[in-house]
Parts: C-alpha cells; structure tokens; sequence
C-alpha cells in the first residue's frame, strides 16, 4: 500500500484558501469603495464649508468697503451743490470784492494763487472773460470755506470748467501746469461728460499715474449742469494707496488680489510701492503676469471673462491647494478676491485615507486567515 501525504492545507489547490482569499477580496474590494465614497463626499462637504466662511468674510469686507466709497460719494455731491449754487447760480450769497492779482505770464496763461495759499486758478488768457475774473474771485472765496474739510477726505478738489478753468485746493496743479496742458482734455473730466455719462451721476475715474503728484490715482468727479447745459465739474482725487488700505487683508492666512475690468493688477503681495513708482514713472500698465503666479493669473482671466458678481475657484499655488472669492464692485469697475491655503484637514482626510486602506487590508488578511481556519476544520 503506498502512503500518500495529505494536500497541504495552505496549498493553491486547497478549497479552503481558495474560498478564504475570494470572500476576502470581496471584503475588501467593497470596504475601500465603501470608505473612498465616504471619504469623497466628507472632502466635498469640507471644500463647500471652506468656500462657504471665505465668502461670508468677503462679503463682510465688500460691505464695509461700499460703505466708504458711497460716504466718498455723498461728500462730493454735497460739494458740487455748494459750488453750483454758489459759483453758477443767481441765488449765491458770497460777497467777494476783492480784487486778485492776477499773474499774465508769457505763456499766454493766467495764474491765480490765493492769498492764504490753500488754492490757486489757472485759465488761458484766450478764455478769459469778465465772468472768470469773477469767479477766479469768489471760486477763491469759496475754496477758503469748502477745500479743508474736502482735503481730509481726498487728497485735492477741484472744479474744471468747459472753458479748461480750474481751481484746484491744493494749488500745486494750476500752479505748475504746462501751459498748453488742457485739463478738458484729462480723463476724470471727460468720464462726468454727457456723453459718457447721460444720468449725470457721480463717476469714478479708472486708475491712473498723476504725474504732478507722482502717485497712482482714482477720481470722483460730479458734473455742474445750469439749466441743461454742462458747465463743468468739481472732482477730487484719491490715493490707490490709501483706497487700498480699507481693505485690510494679509497676512499667512489670507491674501489680498484686486484687479479691473481693463486686467490691470490694482494690489497684491507682490506689487510693492517700489513697483508701484517704477510703473508709474515709465508709464507701464501694472500687469498682472509681471505680479502674480500664473495659476492665479488664469482665476483673474476668467472672472473678468464672464464678469460675475461674484465667483468662486480653486487653483493651485506653490504645490499648495488654494480657494479664491471674488466680487466685482461696480462702480470702480474692480475685483476684490480673497484668497487661502485650504484647510489642514485636508491634509489630516489625507492621512485617514491611509489609515483607512492599511486598516482595511489588515482585515482582509484576518478575515482570510480566519475563514481558511474554519473551512479547513
């Protein structure tokens, strides 16, 4: 009789560890899909709630923001009636009999520098008329009364009228402007002309470089009509600087991009006063691509593309995961975003992704141990 060895019960053809290795996998195949599910939809939730708290703290921000612009606004409005009322109407009640010297330079311009040196005027002599040695006297009167407080709200205010008069508190512009410059001709007077601006509302400016000031610049200006006929406007300047700075964002948790419609970059980490002036000097726009990371400059692209409220993105900066918020504010016709580093819990869902599979595969090799165990008894 020949003796034969029992098969082996770890053997490849033993039932048990067939069976055992099958209902395992089994185990384990819909245990990982179970948790890669679960996990998933955990990982939405958190990207959802992410978005969620950034955009409530952007809208926070916006708010206060639209607050101080529509304070701005107001202020100007209040001016421009004053100067209306007080310079261009019959109802005005200054009383001005002061006879200013008036300085006729060979230029062909004239020159007006009030005697408290809080303002100056300045007119060609080929526009000059009795009507504007009037006003040159009581727009004096005026700005002696109006122009301080106006200045601690802007940094100048103005009134041009459609003949290039202007009166300006500071007086450093009339004082030092090129004779030929015509300031009809400038943008923040043409953007409150009717034609640009049918309702007569007050109208901020585009961003821009002043170069009298040397300083990036936006302004509020109001137009002066008088019985349906546009006379001119009163406007003030404002420092991009100092707009800026009421929205108080940085730091390592949060970032701070604004940007216009026309893609120019207004702030950012990266663009620094010293960016700033040397733009400014050589007439350069403030690209963005010279700025900013080129996954953030596709989120901007984009937001200006479809011109949204609002709009919400994820990108990727540094091999770090980043969320984004942005509104549009449209009266500037800016972007203001808001930008983090995802949360660390993403980081920790990544860990128990790990956790999870190796807890999952040392199940699968207990349970095949076990019922291989129990079918080979």
């Amino acid at each position: 009789m020949v003796y034969r060895r029992p098969p082996s019960r770890f053997g490849i053809n033993s039932l048990s560890v067939k069976l055992s290795l099958l209902i395992s996998a089994i185990c384990l195949i819909a245990g990982v899909c179970a948790a890669a599910l679960m996990l998933k939809s955990e990982e939405k939730q958190l990207v959802f709630e992410e978005h969620e708290v950034l955009k409530e703290s952007n809208e926070l921000l916006i708010k206060q923001f639209k607050n101080l612009l529509n304070t701005k606004i107001k202020v100007a409005q209040q001016a421009n009636i004053v100067v209306g009322e007080q310079l261009f109407s019959d109802q005005s009640s200054l009383i001005s009999n002061k006879v200013n010297t008036l300085q006729l330079n060979n230029d062909g311009t004239i020159r007006s520098a009030s005697t408290d040196g809080l303002s100056a005027a300045f007119i060609p002599q080929t526009s000059y008329t009795p009507f504007y040695k009037q006003l040159i006297s009581d727009s004096e009167t005026l700005w002696k009364i109006i122009s301080p407080p106006l200045t601690q709200d802007f940094f100048n205010f103005y009134l041009i009228t459609k003949d290039n008069f202007i009166r300006i508190a500071p007086p450093n512009e009339a004082l030092n402007a090129p004779a030929n410059y015509t300031f009809t001709q400038s943008t923040r007077f043409n953007y409150a002309k009717a034609l640009t601006n049918p309702q007569h509302r007050p109208v901020w400016s585009k961003v821009y470089y002043d170069t009298i000031w040397h300083k990036w610049a936006i302004s509020l200006t109001v137009p002066i009509y008088k019985e349906g006929e546009f006379l001119g406007v009163t406007g003030s300047d404002i420092a991009l600087k100092t707009l800026i700075s009421q929205l108080p964002i940085g730091g390592k948790e949060k970032q701070l991009v604004v940007f216009d419609s026309q893609g120019q970059l207004l702030a950012h980490p990266n663009l620094t006063q010293s960016s700033y002036a040397q733009y400014g000097k050589a007439g350069k726009k403030l690209l963005p691509e010279d700025f900013i990371d080129p996954t953030l400059q596709v989120i901007v692209d984009d937001a200006i593309k479809m011109q949204r409220s609002e709009y919400a993105d994820s990108f990727k900066l540094n091999n770090e995961a980043h969320i984004i918020n942005i509104h549009k504010i449209d009266g500037l016709d800016w972007y203001v975003g808001v930008y983090k580093k995802r949360s660390s819990t993403f980081s920790a869902l990544a860990d128990l992704k790990m956790k999870f599979f190796g807890l999952f595969i040392l199940y699968a090799i207990l349970v095949a141990l076990l019922l291989h165990q129990a079918l080979y008894q």
